[in-house]
């Protein structure tokens, strides 16, 4: 059985790995604080003009607990320092992580979560070599896996990790993809990635599979979509990534979400056109969370389940005065998910006060998969109302 799966036993502060992140903004010059005295059901001027804003219901409140703390793959043989990609199938759960062994995708059984093998290598003439892979994507029971080398790769591997096929590539240009949760997605043999720029105002780069070839089409999602208009080269790395998810709901769908505010994008698969796109700052703690300018926003991570509810990490600000002056505490901060329900236009907001400011990445058989940065963790997460 998996052995490095327990889980914690020492004390650290819930908060100490947003501290991190927030003090190195806090040092780094003049703190701009805005009070944010607008209405909650103001469209903030950042936001894209096709936005709209809508009434959010609260619904009970609730906790989060960890339910198993991961730390080490393989028993205690395989530490890992960040987590980059995690991903399912009916059988297994599919890691990859930042390590020496850049090509390598760790596979844990999906229901006891005991360390199952490995697909790829990172090992150069390795017929199962894999170099700067960007995503892993389940695929027809094998897995999909991209490589980025200048241009872009694509490998098919069976469950036991052999490499089946390489897909014959007719792309003429790939511009650099992303590398974070979410980055790119697979559906009905379309797939979009997530560029690092979006020079031809568009956001995603699509391509498809056609047989044993993949080829380059049209990019999809206009800049103008996700933000409001810049005249400026500003405009081109304004969003540094950009979560895609299919529509369990509508099959000819799919959602995109920047990192830059709190936006969700409903697309049209068949076309790409925009079919919605709403704005969560209605909800009081995301337009709070929002709208402080003492910390520039940054979303590093969302996950949504197959009922189209999403998971926002967000974070309350109790003393306004003691969070600027760098004093992370229950008496400053509180952290929190915020699911979302688009449908019904409510929302649920979860403490971490026993967690700790960590990164939603997916709902897998009801339990949140999470990423603790600062003590490079995995944390399955059950949300009790």
């Amino acid at each position: 059985m998996y052995g490095g799966t327990y889980q914690i036993t020492f004390n650290l502060h819930p908060m100490l790995n947003f501290r991190i992140f927030v003090l190195g903004f806090l040092s780094f010059g003049t703190i701009l604080f805005d009070s944010c005295q607008t209405s909650d059901k103001q469209l903030p001027s950042d936001f894209p003009k096709v936005a709209q804003t809508v009434d959010f219901e609260q619904g009970k409140a609730g906790s989060a607990v960890v339910r198993k703390t991961i730390e080490f793959l393989d028993g205690d043989q395989i530490p890992f320092s960040q987590v980059q990609h995690l991903t399912f199938d009916e059988q297994s759960i599919y890691l990859q992580t930042k390590e020496g062994q850049a090509g390598v995708i760790h596979v844990l059984d999906r229901y006891s979560h005991a360390y199952k093998g490995r697909i790829g290598s990172s090992v150069k003439g390795d017929p199962n070599a894999v170099l700067f892979p960007f995503s892993i994507l389940p695929w027809k029971n094998q897995v999909l896996v991209s490589e980025n080398q200048g241009m872009p790769q694509f490998y098919l591997f069976d469950r036991q990790g052999q490499k089946n096929k390489t897909y014959e590539m007719e792309v003429s240009e790939f511009q650099m993809p992303n590398v974070h949760f979410h980055n790119v997605l697979l559906k009905d043999s379309t797939i979009l990635i997530s560029k690092s720029l979006s020079q031809n105002g568009k956001k995603a780069q699509r391509l498809v599979m056609r047989g044993d070839r993949i080829m380059q089409m049209e990019d999809w999602i206009d800049m103008e979509e996700l933000h409001a208009p810049i005249d400026s080269l500003d405009s081109k790395v304004l969003i540094s990534r950009l979560f895609m998810f299919p529509s369990y709901v509508q099959d000819t769908a799919f959602f995109a979400i920047p990192n830059n505010k709190y936006l969700i994008n409903r697309y049209s698969f068949k076309t790409g056109n925009l079919i919605e796109s709403v704005s969560l700052t209605s909800i009081p703690i995301l337009h709070n969370w929002y709208g402080n300018k003492a910390v520039p926003f940054n979303l590093e991570s969302v996950a949504m389940d197959q009922n189209e509810h999403f998971y926002f990490p967000t974070v309350e600000v109790i003393d306004q005065r003691l969070f600027e002056s760098g004093v992370l505490n229950d008496l400053s901060v509180r952290s929190y998910i915020v699911k979302v329900d688009l449908r019904k236009k409510q929302y649920q907001l979860y403490s971490l006060e026993d967690v700790g400011y960590v990164l939603p990445i997916q709902i897998i058989d009801h339990q949140l998969w999470c990423y603790d940065q600062e003590l490079s963790q995995l944390k399955v997460v059950e949300l009790v109302d």
